[in-house]
């Protein structure tokens, strides 16, 4: 495994924890600002949105022009010009959705009070594509110096900007009009001497939609996958405290599983550089070493929650979303097999492998809905984060399958067992000390030392490998 895709996955690392710090942040301050029922509102209407638009829409051509200007790098300024005409395209669609299709989603979604949410989003659509085009373009360009600089400044405008217009009386709507001058904002500073050379080639708008087609449609489909649980419980329970609870749950349960989708990112340029002439051995290095590094991050952070579930809900929103902490810890299995599952579907989407992408999402999706329909009138928030467990194993479960036929064994079952086993007994010890109280919480850094060490023994972790994390934090910072 090269320097370079461990550097590049450390800055893309190092962004999603600037995300993660000004998200979690976020939705601290919204929660104890909004109280349960407006947050319950925004959790089913501008979260969901402004997601979809970021990483599903936009976040799909994101990942197409990326990988457009990875195959035809002599053709960048036309790269970046067809891109651009693609996602205004989009962008009106997008616009006409939200404006025309209000009606139509506040049904579905049996809430006719939601219908101006969904109208006041066509704000958000313009600046938010503008947003990740230029995003995309660092990306194709692999400048993730720039774009850890870039996405940094954005997490703090939008963090500073929302909190602002929430207190000043705004309210949900604060938040679509915070993230866009964000959007707005972060553009301004950082567009300036960013334009791409013409370059020789030529991209046509034809060939762009061919080349990203697929993509898009396999964002959409796991986007749905991801909120499919969310969805179902606001359609069957048509409380909106019920989904505030729900939704703070899955916030915590998703701030350790948002840093660690930086390695996805970083990890699809350098698989795409290898679609045209593939070396087998080499991707699987790349998502071996992916794959350690995740669970080696992600794992004990999940099991401190899942361990402290009453104390983390308490003190990130207060008391009066106590109610949350009985699903965070179906919340946390599920978001770690979601999060192991977006590193191996980047290294497929990478390959071209679109169509397994699509039928593996959407059937979990599936999967998700019919189980959700079945035990969340019975167990309430419970019973939907189950079907969501039950949902990302398969769905990992068939991903796994699937890239093992075409990289090989993508990690030692050995060390797996190794990491999950020390992760179990790290959920058991801090578990063991809830008598405590609240001081349960002081146990958490010298169990995590204990874990670390644990795998330092078990030959997981070796000396030099930390020694040289070390060296690479200090050069990047």
């Amino acid at each position: 495994m090269s320097d370079r895709i461990i550097e590049n996955s450390t800055r893309m690392t190092l962004l999603q924890v600037c995300s993660f710090v000004a998200n979690t942040l976020l939705y601290i301050a919204l929660a104890r600002i909004l109280g349960p029922a407006d947050y319950g509102i925004a959790s089913i209407t501008v979260f969901p949105a402004l997601t979809l638009l970021r990483t599903g829409v936009f976040g799909a051509l994101m990942f197409g022009t990326a990988k457009v200007i990875a195959a035809n790098p002599d053709a960048l300024g036309s790269c970046i010009a067809t891109s651009r005409k693609a996602y205004w395209i989009v962008g009106a669609a997008c616009v006409v959705v939200f404006l025309a299709g209000a009606d139509l989603l506040s049904f579905f979604l049996k809430d006719i009070t939601l219908t101006p949410f969904f109208r006041f989003m066509s704000l958000a659509v313009p600046p938010v594509a503008a947003f990740v085009l230029f995003h995309a373009t660092l990306i194709g360009l692999k400048d993730f110096r720039k774009l850890l600089k870039f996405g940094a400044t954005f997490q703090v405008l939008k963090l500073t900007l929302t909190v602002i217009l929430v207190l000043i009386g705004t309210r949900v709507y604060g938040l679509v009009l915070g993230f866009s001058m964000a959007c707005i904002v972060a553009l301004m500073i950082f567009r300036r001497g960013s334009r791409p050379e013409p370059g020789e080639g030529e991209i046509k708008l034809s060939y762009y939609f061919h080349t990203v087609g697929a993509i898009f449609l396999a964002f959409l489909v796991s986007f749905l996958q991801r909120y499919a649980g969310l969805i179902n419980l606001k359609r069957i329970i048509f409380d909106n405290e019920q989904v505030a609870f729900y939704s703070v749950a899955y916030q915590l349960a998703s701030m350790p599983a948002l840093i660690f989708t930086g390695v996805a990112v970083a990890l699809w340029p350098a698989i795409s550089g290898l679609a045209k002439d593939p070396d087998l051995e080499l991707a699987r290095g790349y998502i071996n070493k992916s794959l350690k590094y995740t669970m080696l991050g992600l794992f004990p952070i999940a099991a401190i929650l899942a361990a402290l579930p009453d104390y983390a809900v308490r003190i990130a929103f207060s008391a009066k979303y106590a109610q949350g902490a009985v699903v965070l810890p179906y919340i946390v299995i599920a978001l770690v097999l979601l999060t192991l599952q977006s590193v191996v579907m980047s290294a497929l989407l990478a390959m071209g492998k679109v169509k397994t992408i699509i039928f593996v999402t959407g059937g979990a999706s599936v999967v998700i809905f019919l189980l959700g329909n079945i035990l969340i009138p019975d167990y309430g928030i419970k019973g939907a984060a189950i079907s969501e467990v039950i949902g990302f194993f398969l769905s990992l479960a068939i991903v796994t399958v699937v890239s093992s036929r075409i990289f090989g064994r993508l990690y030692s079952i050995a060390e797996f067992i190794k990491i999950a086993a020390s992760t179990i007994v790290l959920f058991l010890v801090i578990r063991s000390f809830t008598f405590l109280g609240q001081w349960a919480v002081l146990t958490v850094i010298p169990a995590a030392i204990l874990f670390f060490l644990a795998l330092v023994l078990l030959g997981v972790l070796s000396l030099d490998e930390i020694q040289k994390g070390l060296l690479r934090r200090k050069r990047e910072a």
